[in-house]
């Protein structure tokens, strides 16, 4: 198994999606798009934060804080977006009962191929290496809840040609048959040649080669989150 590595990426290569048939993301049908979290379900978080390719121009948006659960939590979100390539990071990550821990997790997107870097990443008490193989799936028990997916560099082709690139993605089993989906630093891009659409139930998961596009840069250090507030939610957790 390779060494970890720590990494930081180049402010226009940000953005972050859990396991489900399609993606959660939503595109502009003028270019790309990234989110960092997005949980559609009983925790009912929206992608956020979201950008969508505008022209040539680039988009870019970072947060410190996101709605609080007892389910997922990063210190900071990243994305960019602009013209076919998109990116996504998500730094100090800790889920499912800190059964799923990283220092950051990094997705790019560039002309309909992804990547993804893990810094520190560690499943069930496993280390990962800093660049999985796409769709990597890591079964997780929890105590009183069931087995949890992780799947970690998620990497779908969409109908349009282009690519959707999930950093981690998580599959909960919520105990009447139901999953709870979180997804991780998540980036859209259209095809080479192409220009990018919304994802359907059409959108085909499958391995596809990457291309890594040159060394990542330094990025600008990021602002310290404060702690997430304490929720009240009755979603389940292990013990």
């Amino acid at each position: 198994m390779r060494r970890k590595s720590a990494f930081v990426i180049s402010t226009a290569a940000l953005a972050l999606a859990v396991l489900a048939p399609a993606s959660q993301a939503t595109t502009d049908p003028s270019g790309s798009s990234a989110f960092g979290l997005a949980a559609a379900d009983a925790l009912g978080i929206a992608p956020m934060p979201a950008v969508q390719a505008d022209g040539a121009r680039p988009a870019r948006k970072s947060v410190t804080e996101h709605p609080a659960n007892k389910l997922v939590n990063a210190k900071a979100l990243e994305v960019d977006a602009q013209g076919d390539r998109a990116g996504s990071r998500a730094v100090g990550v800790d889920a499912l009962a800190s059964k799923l821990t990283a220092d950051a997790v990094q997705v790019r997107c560039v002309g309909g191929s992804g990547t993804a870097r893990m810094a520190s990443a560690v499943v069930d008490g496993k280390p990962i290496e800093s660049a999985p193989a796409p769709n990597t799936t890591i079964p997780v028990e929890m105590k009183g809840v069931g087995t949890a997916s992780v799947t970690l560099n998620k990497q779908q082709r969409n109908a349009d040609g282009g690519m959707t690139v999930t950093g981690v993605a998580i599959a909960v089993p919520m105990g009447d048959g139901t999953y709870e989906s979180i997804d991780l630093a998540s980036a859209t891009c259209a095809g080479a040649g192409r220009t990018a659409q919304v994802p359907s139930d059409q959108t085909e998961q499958v391995p596809v080669a990457v291309d890594d596009r040159g060394p990542l840069q330094e990025a600008a250090p990021l602002q310290e989150a404060a702690p997430p507030m304490p929720s009240n939610s009755k979603l389940p957790v292990a013990g």
